[in-house]
C-alpha cells in the first residue's frame, strides 16, 4: 500500500500518542499513561533518536511507527526499539516490514551491529512479523507487579544524585537495555536513587520512577542479603510512588535469586516478554 515515510520529530508527539493508543489497545500492551508521561518516556527514558525512528503517514495520519534509541549494550553498538505499532485498520499491509526495510541499510552503513526489542510472549502476530524481518529470541524476561501497601522505613537510607559505578558490583544479572546505566542517564531527572548506608558503606540501592511506580534497578551487596535491606528499599519506593502499583520489569527468567525475593515480598509475575535481536 502507499504511504509516506517520515522521521520522528517532536511535532509528531500528539498524533503519535493517538497512534499508540490505537495500535496498543490489547489488554497486555495497552498504553495507560497521560500525554505528559508519554512525552517523558519518549524524550527522556527512551531518548528517541529521530534518525532511526520512522513513521508511516497516510493522509497526514500516522498509521505505523518504529521508534529507536541508540546506545551500547552488552559490548555492542545497537539501537533499541522502544515502540512498534500499526493501527488496526491498516494491519496486514506489511508496514512494519517496510519501515525496517528502509532503516536497515542505514544501520549497516553506520556499522550499528544489531537492533533489539522486547515483545510480550503471547503476542503471536508481532513475534511472527519480527521473525520475518530476521529477529530471533535472545532471552526471556519476567515482569512483576506489587499492589500491596508499604510502611515508611527510612533508617540508614539516603538519596543520592549520581549513579555510582559501585552499584554494578552488586548485580547478579545485567539490566535490560533501558535500565543500563548509560541509558538511565537520560532520565535521571525522573528517577530517584536511594542507598542503604551503614558506617559509610553502601550495602544496597534502588533506582525508581515515582511518577510510574517503576523500579529501574535494585540490588544488595551479596554479603548483606537476607537481612531486610532489599525489603526496606522496596517499601520506601512503594511509599513514595504516586501510584498504588509498583512494578519491576524485565527480570531475566534465569535470575532465580531476584525472582525468589520479589515473590517472597508480594510481587506477582503478570507478563512475560522475549528480548529479540537482529544481527545486522
Amino acid at each position: 500500500m502507499d504511504f509516506e515515510v517520515r522521521n520522528f520529530s517532536k511535532k509528531y508527539l500528539r498524533p503519535l500518542f493517538k497512534a499508540f493508543q490505537k495500535a496498543w489497545d490489547d489488554p497486555s500492551t495497552r498504553l495507560n499513561v497521560s500525554i505528559d508521561d508519554f512525552e517523558m518516556r519518549l524524550l527522556h527514558k527512551l531518548n528517541i533518536n529521530p534518525e532511526y525512528s520512522l513513521l508511516a503517514v497516510k493522509n497526514e495520519e500516522i498509521i505505523g511507527f518504529i521508534l529507536h534509541t541508540a546506545n551500547h549494550y552488552k559490548g555492542n553498538s545497537c539501537i533499541y526499539n522502544g515502540g512498534t505499532g500499526v493501527i488496526p485498520e491498516f494491519r496486514g499491509n506489511a508496514i512494519t516490514e517496510a519501515l525496517y526495510s528502509r532503516l536497515l541499510p542505514k544501520l549497516k552503513n553506520e556499522k550499528i551491529s544489531r537492533t533489539i526489542l522486547e515483545v510480550v510472549t503471547t503476542n503471536d502476530p508481532a513475534i511472527k512479523t519480527y521473525h520475518k524481518i530476521g529477529f530471533t529470541k535472545s532471552q526471556t524476561y519476567k515482569c512483576y507487579a506489587n499492589r500491596l501497601g508499604a510502611s515508611h522505613v527510612t533508617n540508614n537510607l539516603r538519596t543520592v544524585k549520581k549513579y555510582d559505578p559501585l552499584f554494578s558490583t552488586f548485580w547478579d544479572f545485567e539490566p535490560c537495555f533501558l535500565d543500563q546505566p548509560d541509558q538511565l542517564k537520560y532520565n535521571m531527572e525522573n528517577e530517584v536513587i536511594l542507598e542503604e548506608n551503614q558506617g559509610g558503606e553502601t550495602l544496597g540501592y534502588i533506582i525508581f520512577q515515582p511518577h510510574l511506580g517503576r523500579i529501574s534497578q535494585l540490588a544488595v551487596k551479596p554479603a548483606y542479603r537476607k537481612k531486610g535491606i532489599g525489603t526496606k528499599l522496596v517499601n520506601y519506593a512503594k511509599y513514595h510512588s504516586r501510584t498504588p502499583l509498583l512494578t519491576m520489569m524485565n527480570v531475566p527468567d534465569t535470575a532465580t535469586g531476584m525472582i525468589a525475593f520479589l515473590e517472597r515480598i508480594g510481587f506477582v509475575n503478570e507478563i512475560d516478554q522475549y528480548e529479540m535481536e537482529l544481527i545486522i
